[in-house]
């Protein structure tokens, strides 16, 4: 990938698939309706997708990092049959009181993708489903758009942040961002 390069930073749980309180199985992953076909719009007009996801279930002891990874590559293999693709998977896999540079809000893992892609942050997108993930495109001045599905932003009182956008899922989120290129 060349410098510069224009991402959409995605959300997992809520976003991408069903949000359970903890994903560790195959069966668990369950990919919202339109998220393969709002990967594919975003795909077709060039951006690389990059999943930005807290997976304390690693920190829990209910899963390891090797098993994440897993599921990370059940879900390309799931989405592949429906003709979308994430280019890069990047999780954190501590617990809140862990108090990491990785974890969401923080900005390590959006950090790591950024370097290692050329990513121009302003030019970028964060989807999500929660005020954590708004607050995350926030600190690292990207752009946000909050989907209903999931959380639907029910975290306010966590972090009072405004999103720039809201869409109803992630299909259309990509209209919303391929009609203003």
């Amino acid at each position: 990938m060349g410098k510069h390069e224009v991402a959409i930073f995605l959300d997992r749980d809520g976003t991408l698939i069903r949000d359970f309180n903890d994903i560790v199985r195959p069966a668990q992953v369950r990919i919202l309706r339109n998220t393969a076909p709002g990967l594919a719009l975003l795909r077709k007009a060039g951006f690389l997708l990059v999943v930005v996801s807290n997976q304390p279930v690693v920190g829990k002891g209910l899963i390891t990092r090797r098993g994440v990874e897993k599921l990370h590559a059940l879900l390309n293999a799931r989405l592949a049959k429906r003709g979308a693709h994430i280019d890069a998977f990047y999780f954190c896999p501590h617990r809140h009181w862990d108090n990491c540079a990785c974890r969401k809000p923080k900005l390590g893992l959006v950090r790591q993708a950024a370097k290692k892609y050329g990513i121009n942050l302003r030019r970028s997108f964060f989807i999500g489903d929660d005020m954590r993930d708004v607050e995350t495109g926030r600190r690292g001045k990207i752009k946000t758009i909050l989907v209903r599905t999931g959380k639907g932003g029910r975290d306010k009182r966590f972090y009072n942040v405004k999103p720039d956008l809201v869409a109803r899922d992630l299909l259309d989120a990509a209209r919303i961002i391929t009609k203003h290129l």
